[in-house]
């Protein structure tokens, strides 16, 4: 269900186009934990990483979880008491830094997204078929049908996810693994491709994790497996940094489609 997951953005571009996202957005017209955040990477372009730093979050914020990938990619997830109890943030790094910033409630449906880049989502509301995951963890299937806007156009998608049955143990984290398959069109019906393959739940916290997938077509494979979880008081928690395979596969790193999950 994430489709190509990753932004190919450089640290020092996507740190600059955030702070000219910053410059020239009011923090009015962003939630107020977005607009910290992209604040805060401002005070750190041009972004230069550094093993073992660690990443900060706004005031009021507390966080919860990290996940090291293969193909250098690390997620760093976090609460906010000034948000609904069920709602989280997550944070997605490649090694030239951050690279997205969402916000998902309880069933993961995607509330404001942020990219690097400059561009925004959010989801668009009432949707014909939300994304469940309650429904996933109750049933072992979720269908959804819902709209997406992506900087002023509308992207529909249609697809599902499913529980295998299966119950990996990875760095000491029981996870659920999942088949899914979707497709993207436009509002007027246009399709824009999709994806399918199997990821991970991940169900203490109620997120999905990447893992392998391809095209409709069964081809463009792409590998992005967890490797590694880290809980507060852990060594390596809540870094800016991924670990694992940089400087090998971040030229292969495409343009991510929104319905990742994670």
């Amino acid at each position: 269900m994430y489709g190509n997951l990753y932004g190919n953005l450089s640290g020092t571009r996507s740190a600059h186009a955030c702070c000219a996202r910053a410059a020239h957005v009011s923090c009015v017209d962003l939630p107020r934990i977005a607009a910290r955040v992209l604040s805060s990477l401002c005070v750190l372009a041009p972004w230069t990483p550094a093993f073992g730093q660690s990443f900060p979050v706004p005031d009021g914020c507390t966080p919860k979880f990290t996940v090291q990938y293969q193909g250098c990619l690390m997620m760093n997830l976090w609460t906010c008491t000034a948000d609904a109890p069920d709602e989280k943030w997550t944070m997605l790094f490649n090694e030239g830094g951050p690279i997205r910033l969402r916000k998902v409630d309880g069933d993961f449906q995607w509330l404001e997204t942020y990219h690097m880049d400059g561009s925004s989502e959010e989801i668009v509301k009432p949707s014909a078929d939300p994304s469940n995951m309650s429904e996933l963890l109750s049933t072992n299937r979720d269908t959804y049908d819902f709209e997406i806007l992506e900087d002023g156009e509308v992207n529909r998608y249609l697809g599902f996810d499913a529980l295998t049955g299966e119950e990996p143990v990875i760095d000491g984290e029981r996870l659920l693994r999942t088949e899914y398959a979707y497709e993207q069109f436009t509002a007027d019906g246009t399709p824009l491709g999709g994806a399918k393959g199997n990821q991970f739940v991940h169900p203490e916290f109620r997120i999905f994790l990447f893992g392998q997938s391809t095209d409709l077509n069964g081809e463009n494979g792409w590998s992005t497996l967890p490797r590694q979880f880290y809980r507060p008081g852990d060594p390596g928690f809540f870094p800016n940094t991924p670990i694992f395979d940089c400087g090998v596969v971040t030229s292969h790193l495409q343009k991510e489609t929104p319905h990742d999950h994670l």
